[in-house]
């Protein structure tokens, strides 16, 4: 068996998911605040951390945010300001679906054709934000995810 050469699904996908993430909400820590978010200081958070979220809500732009490194790293993410603005600026039912999305897919295997489907769907996404940009409108409505 040979070894395939370039990067593994996964690390394509949540390549996508940053691009996508930045494009939508800027470089300004969605926790705190600060910004603006360089380099090493701009990361991509998770609302339900990473380390207990199902590999389904960890590629999902719903579950993202541009976080600084203080908020994602130092404050695991900073959940409770994490979770305050999200539901000041979508709402319960927004927040309740991506806890009960959680809860239902937690343990599922989402293998490597799930992996490439999602990141074709982000490419798509990128592709179609150059038109979409040129509009008035802003980076972010609520419930766009």
């Amino acid at each position: 068996m040979t070894k395939r050469k370039g990067k593994k699904p996964a690390a394509v996908l949540w390549e996508l998911c940053k691009t996508l993430t930045r494009e939508r909400y800027g470089n300004t820590c969605y926790t705190c605040r600060k910004g603006p978010l360089t380099g090493s200081n701009w990361h991509t958070g998770h609302f339900i951390t990473k380390s207990i979220c199902s590999t389904e809500l960890a590629y999902d732009l719903k579950n993202l945010r541009p976080q600084c490194y203080h908020c994602n790293i130092n404050l695991s993410g900073n959940w409770p300001a994490f979770e305050a603005r999200l539901l000041a600026e979508e709402g319960q039912a927004y927040v309740n679906d991506l806890k009960d999305r959680n809860r239902a897919t937690k343990g599922q295997k989402f293998g490597t054709p799930w992996l490439i489907k999602k990141a074709e769907e982000y490419r798509a996404l990128l592709e179609a934000a150059p038109a979409a940009s040129q509009s008035s409108s802003p980076k972010h409505t609520p419930a766009s995810g």
